[in-house]
């Protein structure tokens, strides 16, 4: 299904950090006196070195909580276990013979439908976050202020207190974290997606900005509360279609059979800005109608929900 573009879209995503952010480093510090367990890092080419949150980070967590609301309202076999390398969609036998795209799609659970797994490509795409939006250039007074407070880490002292003895066994040692209040941005793609799709995607964003979700270490020491919310959307699709659909309206029956494709409908036909850019058309979707397009995504994952049971 990939080798033809039917629908695809941008959701552009702002989180702030409600408590302290602990993301890693895979390595400790290398400069004197840094701290034992440091922020990861990169380099940006124009503002230098900085904190932010890997798209792997933000993309474990969503889908870790999808797959724990799937198998909560569909059973196990909604989502599988992609670290049960003898059991996950990854690892069974193509169904009926030689394997072709359609009959791994069909065969995958719900989960790997939408993130993927070693034998499917995933239809979303997680993109880094960073203290400062990606098309700023240069960067007002206001994001420069967040950009140094992202990178204005915090450092906390610990120990390890031994269970048997109450003593300390190991330590103390350093931690870095961001601090509370600080802002990230960055993107989530989609490709040939269907409504139900981006329902379970936004009802996962909800999930964190409610704080039901944490990001990075720590979480069980009240670390990574965030607020998660989608600013803006974009959604494109073949030209001359009529309102924006999802993919299941746009291929055929055939198609539909193939691969097992839920029904899919039109999104609200509210957009910012609608226009035809080449062999697509282009719907800008702000925050003053984004609720609208959520309101249809979520209604098809409750529907396709209700039709399972």
């Amino acid at each position: 299904m990939f080798k033809v573009s039917h629908n695809r879209a941008l959701l552009s995503l702002e989180i702030s950090t409600r408590t302290p952010l602990s993301i890693r480093a895979g390595d400790i510090g290398l400069e004197p006196g840094s701290s034992d367990m440091v922020c990861i890092r990169t380099r940006h080419a124009e503002h230098g070195a900085t904190v932010f949150i890997p798209g792997s980070s933000l993309r474990g967590v969503i889908r870790s909580t999808a797959e724990a609301a799937l198998r909560g309202a569909l059973g196990p076999a909604a989502a599988c276990d992609p670290a049960d390398q003898r059991r996950n969609c990854g690892s069974l036998p193509p169904p009926k013979g030689e394997p072709d795209g359609a009959s791994i799609h069909r065969a995958s659970c719900l989960a790997c439908r939408l993130f993927g797994s070693t034998t499917l490509k995933a239809r979303c795409s997680v993109r880094d976050l960073f203290p400062f939006p990606y098309t700023a250039s240069p960067l007002s007074d206001e994001q420069r202020k967040n950009f140094e407070r992202a990178n204005s880490v915090e450092v906390r002292p610990g120990v390890f207190i031994g269970r048997l003895e109450g003593s300390v066994r190991h330590g103390p040692f350093e931690q870095e974290m961001v601090p509370a209040g600080v802002r990230f941005f960055g993107d989530i793609a989609l490709e040939n997606y269907q409504f139900w799709q981006l329902g379970l995607l936004l009802s996962a964003i909800d999930e964190l900005d409610a704080g039901f979700s944490q990001l990075g270490s720590g979480k069980s020491k009240g670390l990574g509360v965030v607020q998660a919310r989608v600013v803006s959307l974009l959604h494109q699709q073949r030209a001359k279609q009529g309102g924006p659909k999802g993919v299941a309206a746009l291929v055929s029956k055939q198609d539909i059979d193939r691969y097992g494709l839920k029904p899919d409908g039109d999104f609200p036909n509210v957009a910012d800005n609608h226009e035809q850019r080449g062999f697509l058309e282009q719907f800008s979707v702000s925050a003053n109608h984004i609720e609208e397009w959520k309101s249809v995504a979520l209604r098809s994952l409750a529907q396709l929900v209700a039709g399972a049971k």
